[in-house]
């Protein structure tokens, strides 16, 4: 059974704003006549991210990893709109929020990888200097160049989880943090992954598309899944929802859900999608805040 929680308690980083222009007003206009509601004129700017803080519980988590804190970005999909400095001033946010790890759930890029990947590396190198990273690849990474994704990691000091598990070792606990290879484009192999955990410790999965917390779940190794890629629907109707979500990201669209013994939550993600207009709305772009409790 899966079940979706009470929207968490957010704070700003910075304001909300309207973006004004016939092409929006008139979207306005439709909306509301649609929905009776003049709640949809609004629109997300994107430039005012959300920090979306989280108290997770979880009952296997050792005493020793009480307090830990996971501070979780998603979908940078650097482009002409993510540009070097936006990317900079995010991450010097993550910073700011003192993070026992910096987790990133794919889609660094969006296309035209030759242009993107100078500035994406100047503003990542900084931030692998500075915090520990770990990261999954996702299906925009792998459909243009998955090779130079992964040289790009390694050379910012990021630990790209590609089937593969970090451990944290703290007195005589573990937390292992598991990363799966891309589900669309990659090569995702769990039956690796699990045969690599070690049979104790708590287990974090990270995994670009969030539908698959269906099968990660049935493996009862996972306390907790963290995904993107939907962009959390990117347009978010009362009274409709998220009219449009992408492959393997149409039953965990936004946030938290409880799918059998496992967590799953999914970030809003920062930068768009290919589709246009390059709108948000009732969907501001997200950076989470995790705290472990045991």
């Amino acid at each position: 059974m899966q079940s979706h929680s009470p929207k968490p308690s957010a704070s700003k980083i910075s304001r909300r704003a309207f973006l004004k222009g016939a092409g929006l007003a008139a979207l306005g206009i439709s909306m509301t006549v649609l929905g009776g509601t003049e709640f949809f004129f609004m629109v997300d700017d994107p430039d005012n991210i959300e920090l979306v803080k989280l108290e997770i519980r979880l009952p296997s988590l050792d005493t020793a990893f009480d307090g830990f804190r996971i501070v979780q970005i998603s979908d940078i999909h650097m482009d002409e709109w993510m540009d070097q400095t936006r990317l900079e001033n995010i991450l010097s946010t993550c910073q700011q929020l003192s993070p026992d790890v910096l987790v990133i759930t794919g889609d660094f890029i969006t296309r035209e990888i030759k242009t993107v990947i100078p500035p994406l590396t100047r503003a990542l190198k900084p931030a692998g200097e500075n915090m520990l990273i770990l990261a999954t690849l996702g299906n925009n990474d792998y459909r243009y160049d998955k090779q130079i994704m992964h040289d790009v990691l390694k050379d910012c000091n990021i630990i790209e989880l590609r089937n593969s598990i970090y451990t944290f070792y703290k007195n005589n606990a573990q937390l292992h943090f598991a990363g799966i290879d891309d589900i669309w484009f990659g090569k995702p192999n769990l039956s690796k992954v699990l045969d690599e955990m070690p049979p104790d410790g708590t287990g974090i999965l990270l995994v670009h598309e969030p539908d698959f917390a269906d099968k990660s779940s049935k493996t009862n190794r996972f306390d907790l899944q963290l995904s993107g890629h939907t962009h959390g629907g990117q347009i978010n109707l009362p009274g409709i929802g998220t009219p449009i979500t992408p492959p393997f990201g149409h039953k965990y669209v936004s946030g938290m859900y409880q799918v059998g013994s496992m967590i799953q939550y999914t970030n809003r993600g920062l930068g768009f999608s290919q589709m246009e207009p390059k709108v948000r709305i009732n969907c501001p772009p997200e950076i989470t805040q995790i705290t472990l409790k045991s």
